[in-house]
């Protein structure tokens, strides 16, 4: 029995509200802006304070966990200037310090997800087993612990393989050199 949500869930939750909180600062920035333009400054100043207070919430409770966590990063320099902000009356500043904020959050959230996704990717790819000759000849597969530095490996077409650079000119056989740099050529192509 599970008791309460995943981590995909909560991943996807924290996504919403870094997107919420972007569109949030980034409409009241803009009805300000259009308030402003109207010549009505005083409603554009209170959705531009909205909008650092807006923003303010939770960049407090982000330092709060990182500071828990016993991390301090830059969400700490974010709550000082909104607050500096909304202190000195400088409420433009503020929602511009917001939308910075949101649109970090943001951008962070969808590369955190990126990166994660390429990474699952990646291990799903990795192989698990490795086929090997025998001193009789035949093929065995075995476990990836048992697979010595420097053995010799049979490789599959289209099978991946963890390895570092190939060096060409270590290549004995002047005609296997030739066979492994056109290969190479071929897959860089």
């Amino acid at each position: 029995m599970r008791i309460g949500p995943s981590r995909g869930e909560v991943k996807a939750q924290k996504l919403w509200w870094d997107w919420a909180l972007l569109v949030a600062v980034t409409a009241a920035l803009l009805a300000g802006a259009a308030l402003w333009f109207a010549d009505r400054r005083g409603p554009a100043d209170l959705l531009w304070a909205d909008a650092t207070a807006v923003a303010l919430l939770p960049a407090i409770t982000w330092v709060v966990r990182s500071l828990l966590h016993r991390q301090v990063g830059v969400d700490v320099i974010a709550v000082l200037a909104l607050a500096g902000a909304l202190v000195v009356r400088e409420y433009l500043a503020g929602a511009v310090i917001a939308l910075m904020l949101a649109t970090g959050r943001t951008v962070e959230a969808y590369a955190e997800r990126r990166a994660s996704r390429d990474l699952g990717g990646l291990l799903e790819r990795a192989p698990r087993s490795a086929r090997r000759r025998t001193p009789r000849g035949a093929i065995e597969t075995v476990p990836l612990d048992a697979v010595q530095p420097d053995g010799r490996l049979l490789v599959g077409l289209g099978e991946v393989v963890p390895a570092g650079p190939v060096d060409v000119r270590r290549a004995a056989d002047p005609r296997r050199r030739r066979r492994l740099l056109l290969r190479l050529r071929a897959r860089s192509a």
